[in-house]
């Protein structure tokens, strides 16, 4: 990821800016809702615990140390994904988050709520926290040498 950062950083003019938007390190949080309620169904899992995540931010922490970009501003945002369904949710995981792992524990609170509450219209939303920051390319000359490994 250094790697990437570190073209990014030559390929940019100076002064010039990288939109940096990847997820926090924490677990999305799974909640089944109805109209008025709102029940916790756990947290999503992932095969690998996250990683690429906890490394995204070591590799801007490590361009940001070597003075290619400072961070001018950071924020985060909420991105949510809502499946009517524990099928329709699998489906969507299983198509554009093959890493993920619905833990049992959160399936059975899903079933749970969803016989308790037969004839209300249902939604399963799993809520992930997204970081996005603004960096500035710093003005000095970058050098476009390759380093030998």
């Amino acid at each position: 990821m250094v790697h990437a950062l570190e073209k990014v950083a030559r390929l940019l003019r100076p002064d010039g800016i990288l939109i940096d938007i990847h997820p926090s390190q924490q677990p999305p949080q799974i909640e089944v809702n109805t109209a008025e309620e709102r029940f916790a169904a756990g947290t999503l899992q992932e095969s690998d615990d996250f990683v690429e995540y906890e490394q995204a931010d070591r590799a801007l922490a490590q361009v940001q140390s070597q003075g290619l970009f400072s961070l001018e501003a950071v924020n985060s945002f909420i991105f949510t994904i809502h499946a009517p369904s524990l099928d329709e949710l699998r489906n969507f995981l299983a198509e554009n988050w093959k890493d993920a792992i619905l833990p049992q524990e959160s399936v059975a609170m899903i079933d749970t709520v969803f016989a308790e509450h037969p004839m209300q219209d249902l939604k399963i939303t799993i809520s992930e926290q997204i970081k996005i920051g603004r960096l500035k390319r710093s003005c000095r000359k970058i050098s476009t040498k390759r380093r030998n490994l």
